[in-house]
């Protein structure tokens, strides 16, 4: 799970997004191995202001 998108994602949006207002995860995964939890991602749906 992962891969790096969300590094390059969050670099650009922590230069142009402003004034978060709603975040909601709307989904939850988890990889499991020999009874314990290895891994997990959330995706998440928000709610922003886009500034150029």
């Amino acid at each position: 799970m992962g891969g790096g998108g969300q590094e390059r994602g969050s670099g650009t949006a922590s230069k142009s997004l402003r004034d978060l207002r709603v975040a909601e995860v709307s989904r939850l995964d988890v990889t499991i191995e020999k009874g314990k939890v290895t891994a997990f991602r959330a995706r998440v749906n928000v709610s922003f202001k886009y500034e150029k």
